[in-house]
This record gives structure tokens, C-alpha cells and sequence, in this order.
């Protein structure tokens, strides 16, 4: 996905307000449209709203209200061609956060 292709706009959610101004700031930089949400509530909000000019989501896996994978599962109950990419400061397999996938049909 390149920003001169015209793709569509990336939807960026993550609770860590200094963390989703980075990313989006970044993206912006490089020439993508973004949206920006403060959790999964109001991501799936967003991405309801913004729907067909969404063309990837870039989530948080852990925040409070619903998390990014729970964020993951509701986006692709209505859309399951639509990327999703999870980032997150803890470390797979750990006791704190263990692995998981999302469900695609």
C-alpha cells in the first residue's frame, strides 16, 4: 500500500495518546490519510462511520473498553478483506498477554 496509489486512509487506535500521535504523525508524513481513535469503542465507531474509505486498521492490541483484537473481530465480522495490522509494547506468548488469532471465515 503506497500513499501515491490513493489506497484509502488508515484508521490508527491506540490508548497511549503520545503513541497514536506518533504513528499518525508518521503516516501523515509519508503521505497517507489517517484516523485516529483513543480506544475500541471509538475506533469501531470510526470505522462504521468512515467505513469505505478505511483501507487498513492499525491497532493497539491492549486498551481499555475493547481491546484490539476484540476491535479486530467486529471490523471483520463486516469486512473480511479488510487488513488488520496489531502493534504493541508486551510480548507475545507472555503470561500477560497470551497468543491468540483472529478468526477469519
Amino acid at each position: 500500500m503506497r500513499p501515491d496509489e490513493n489506497p484509502g486512509a488508515i484508521l490508527v487506535v491506540d490508548d497511549d495518546a503520545a503513541i497514536r500521535k506518533l504513528v499518525q504523525e508518521c503516516l501523515e508524513r509519508a503521505g497517507y490519510t489517517v484516523f485516529a481513535a483513543g480506544d475500541g469503542d471509538v475506533g469501531f465507531t470510526f470505522f462504521q462511520q468512515k467505513r469505505k474509505e478505511i483501507a487498513l486498521v492499525l491497532t493497539d492490541v491492549e486498551m481499555p473498553k475493547m481491546n484490539g483484537l476484540d476491535l479486530a473481530d467486529r471490523i471483520l465480522e463486516l469486512d473480511q478483506s479488510l487488513p488488520v495490522v496489531f502493534m504493541s509494547v508486551r510480548i507475545a506468548g507472555t503470561a500477560a498477554y497470551p497468543s491468540r488469532s483472529v478468526a477469519r471465515s
